[in-house]
């Protein structure tokens, strides 16, 4: 999730030239998927400013609403400048319902990667030895 974020991050950056943001968003959707409070914050910013993806008020505070429900700090500050706006128009966050998607450890944790490495090359060992 983070490497999605990343390369969001370089999608719409200006280092590689002209920002691509539906490619960004695409990639920061698939990061604010897996719960990533970085790339959700990003996806709001996205869906408020209609870069890359329709202009879309109801996503974007939903998006803002999971960025510090995640402890994001900017997210949080953003979303409570911003309620009264949101809330103004009738919108609604989808917040309590909404879940990441699962994602093992083994490939978002290099700690617990390498681990696990150890322990099936112990493994192997053994059985070979």
């Amino acid at each position: 999730a983070k490497a999605m974020h990343i390369l969001a991050v370089l999608i719409a950056g200006t280092t590689s030239g002209t920002p691509d943001y539906p490619a960004a968003a695409q990639w920061f959707q698939l990061a604010a998927d897996y719960g990533l409070g970085d790339s959700q914050f990003n996806l709001a910013v996205l869906y408020e400013s209609g870069l890359g993806l329709p202009r879309d008020l109801r996503l974007a505070y939903k998006w803002l609403s999971l960025s510090a429900r995640s402890g994001d700090a900017q997210a949080a500050k953003r979303k409570a400048q911003e309620a009264g706006q949101y809330l103004a128009k009738g919108i609604n966050a989808d917040v309590e319902a909404w879940r990441p998607r699962p994602s093992s450890r083994l490939i978002n944790d290099a700690r617990a990667a390498g681990e696990a490495w150890k322990v099936r090359a112990g493994q192997q060992q053994a059985v070979s030895g």
